[in-house]
């Protein structure tokens, strides 16, 4: 995914792929696919792509996920920092940064 590799942080890249995801169908876009085939191929690199970088955001610990949210944050020049967290909240599109794959927290074992 060569936009993927122009941005700095995992979850840039989240926002970059959430943002690709058509809720009303639950399609990945790409705007480059022009046949069926293509598009449909797009669909699932897209959908496995946002899945691994997903599963590897989690796993970051949490001083590393504020890093990398405020690294994505100051990287965005267009607009303040105070706007930018007041449209993400008046606007949620933070629900799609999950994979639709993903159903719940990761399952944990007990301890005997």
């Amino acid at each position: 995914m060569q936009n993927l590799e122009l941005i700095e942080t995992l979850y840039g890249c989240l926002v970059y792929l959430a943002g690709l995801l058509d809720p009303d169908t639950g399609r990945y876009e790409h705007y480059g696919s022009t046949t069926n085939a293509t598009a449909d191929q797009a669909n699932r690199d897209l959908r496995r792509c946002h899945e691994t970088i997903f599963h590897e955001w989690v796993g970051y610990p949490l001083e590393k996920k504020m890093a990398d949210i405020n690294i994505c944050i100051g990287s965005i020049e267009q607009v303040d920092t105070a706007t930018l967290i007041y449209a993400w909240l008046r606007l949620t599109p933070y629900k799609y940064l999950v994979p639709a794959s993903i159903q719940g927290p990761p399952a944990v074992t007990p301890n005997p």
